[in-house]
């Protein structure tokens, strides 16, 4: 896994600026290592609660280039994967398009405070890097813009031969009573 795999899955839900902050979280929380466990979420460790290992894979709570905090977010990967099996949604979010999923839907949620290294600004040193691989990732996953349509007129275009000034005479509805009268063209007045 790497920084173009975070870049690819982050340009397809998220608009450039945003996704550029995504890919820095990335970096910061995982170093861009999809497969690497938390090496801060774990049994024994400083706030860590009893509740929560009930939501733990090998004892780790968060997985992903996201670090996506299981116990917080058990009821998402569960609706995601069909599946209530810890270490199932540990392998699930080791697929960048997957980790992406769940990341999108708590930074709908919670915005990008839901992650310590956007709070702490660790993610700042990470920017440079993420928007080289969104601007790369956007040249490889949008289609060439198709070409522009010529201008639309804001008139009807009308051939020159025909007159737009000329009403022809209607026929009468039939079974109608009385004469036909003549229909004469409509002249513009005389001050055009």
């Amino acid at each position: 896994m790497s920084i173009e795999d975070a870049a690819r899955a982050a340009v397809v839900l998220w608009s450039q600026p945003d996704a550029i902050i995504m890919v820095a979280i990335a970096g910061a929380e995982s170093g861009w290592r999809n497969d690497a466990p938390s090496g801060s979420d774990v049994w024994g460790m400083p706030g860590e609660q009893p509740s929560w290992r009930p939501y733990s894979c090998n004892q780790v709570y968060s997985w992903g280039l996201w670090q996506i905090f299981m116990p917080m977010h058990y009821d998402k990967l569960q609706a995601a994967t069909g599946s209530s099996d810890p270490c199932y949604w540990a392998g699930w979010l080791k697929g960048p398009a997957s980790n992406a999923h769940i990341a999108d839907q708590i930074l709908r949620t919670q915005g990008f405070t839901a992650w310590s290294t956007y709070n702490n600004l660790a993610y700042r040193a990470y920017l440079h890097d993420a928007e080289v691989a969104v601007a790369a990732a956007i040249g490889e996953v949008l289609p060439p813009a198709p070409p522009m349509p010529p201008p639309i007129p804001p008139w009807p275009v009308v051939p020159v031969s025909t007159s737009l000034l000329y009403v022809s005479p209607l026929a009468p509805p039939a079974g109608a009573q009385g004469g036909f009268r003549d229909i004469t063209p409509v002249e513009p007045p005389s001050s055009w």
